[in-house]
């Protein structure tokens, strides 16, 4: 094999390797009890039109969650709100056990990872965080008294092209439950298209296997 190749294929080689990858913002997130221009909703409004319950202890299967901002919550915003099971709203005591809310959202062809943040609020504790049913290892998160109102930031690599989902897992331990998710954003990232990255490769190779001809 000929220099001039060999340090073709060595530059096809660093042009993978330096090819950055590029960055886009997640459009389709929103925060819990809002409507579709990021409003909150009034207390009762039912159902919160981005999340759903789809396991509960209540017994609940793909339920429907309402607005309740309830006063031994931190307060809700001008855009979030606090969200529970649709039994909920009417009976403060709900079965003790796991709630999983799920929101959905889209990535486009090449996503590789995606990065969320949010202000999240549980009652009681928050036990996980799925992507596409596999947990991020959130440690435990949320509560419902105003010093729990900070951010958490999670993510992973497990995206898909098109609709993706999120859930949210709660432990109710006695009384009402609920989730709050307010501020939310996020980022994916996406990685080169095949083709894109082997033309630089091989424009590469060609660049450097012509300057060793000229010698």
């Amino acid at each position: 094999m000929g220099t001039g190749r060999s340090l073709g294929i060595i530059a096809g080689v660093l042009i993978l390797w330096t090819v950055p990858l590029s960055a886009g913002t997640i459009t389709d997130l929103f925060d819990t009890g809002v409507g579709n221009n990021g409003v909150a909703l009034p207390n009762g409004t039912s159902p919160d039109p981005h999340y759903t319950i789809i396991t509960g202890s209540d017994g609940s299967v793909a339920s429907s969650t309402t607005v309740y901002n309830s006063p031994y919550w931190f307060p809700g915003t001008a855009t979030a709100a606090w969200i529970t099971p649709s039994a909920g709203y009417t009976n403060y005591f709900m079965p003790i056990g796991y709630y999983d809310y799920l929101t959905t959202f889209t990535l486009p062809s090449g996503a590789d990872s995606v990065a969320i943040s949010a202000y999240v609020g549980t009652d009681d504790p928050g036990d996980a965080i799925f992507l596409n049913g596999e947990s991020l290892g959130v440690p435990p998160y949320g509560g419902f008294y105003p010093y729990n109102y900070i951010p958490i930031s999670f993510g992973g690599g497990d995206v898909l092209v098109g609709t993706n989902t999120l859930v949210f897992q709660v432990y109710n331990d006695g009384g009402p439950t609920g989730l709050f998710v307010g501020g939310v954003s996020g980022t994916y990232t996406t990685i080169p298209e095949p083709s894109c990255v082997g033309l630089l490769s091989i424009i590469g190779s060609l660049i450097l296997v012509r300057r060793g001809r000229r010698r």
